[in-house]
């Protein structure tokens, strides 16, 4: 299977779009550290992911953009056309490419809130500050608060959902 990242510039190229960019960035302290991804096309984030290394960071990243352009595009790896050589000096059929709207906040899944989910306060505090980090500074009021709590709740979710299940041990007391 193709690295997802190899993928990711692939399906930019054959769809016609701008060359995708990563911007990672590493947080915490020097013996655990977290790496954070974004994808950006045409400056706009598509994808974001994050890791224990750079390299998985950005493969989470480029996982993430490829399901947004695929649910842009409607098209996904089962409906991709099959790729097929072509002869030297046959011009390349032009097909229209569908513009790739613009997200506010990149979403991994169309599916509303399932919740509840546990609360990890110190995992929850994190996801918080890495959505207001990102969250484009021009917002304001309720549009910013807005962006900033989907894009909490996107990272959290994800978060608890790379984690596995979540089995709660009751405590006895003392």
């Amino acid at each position: 299977m193709n690295h997802p990242k190899n993928a990711l510039l692939e399906r930019c190229k054959r769809l016609g779009l701008a060359v995708p960019s990563f911007d990672t960035k590493s947080t915490g302290p020097a013996h655990e550290r977290t790496f954070i991804s974004d994808v950006l096309l045409v400056g706009e984030v598509i994808g974001a992911g994050q890791g224990p290394n750079r390299r998985e960071a950005e493969r989470r990243a480029a996982e993430e953009a490829l399901a947004y352009l695929d649910r842009s595009s409607g098209e996904s790896a089962a409906t991709a056309p099959a790729k097929r050589k072509k002869r030297k000096g046959t011009p390349e059929p032009e097909t229209p490419v569908p513009p790739v709207p613009t997200p506010t906040v990149p979403t991994s899944t169309s599916a509303p809130f399932e919740g509840p989910w546990p609360i990890f306060e110190g995992v929850l505090a994190a996801c918080l500050q890495i959505a207001n980090s990102r969250v484009d500074p021009a917002l304001i009021g309720e549009a910013a608060l807005l962006n900033v709590q989907q894009l909490g709740l996107q990272l959290y979710k994800n978060t608890l959902a790379e984690l596995g299940e979540v089995v709660e041990v009751e405590e006895p007391l003392a």
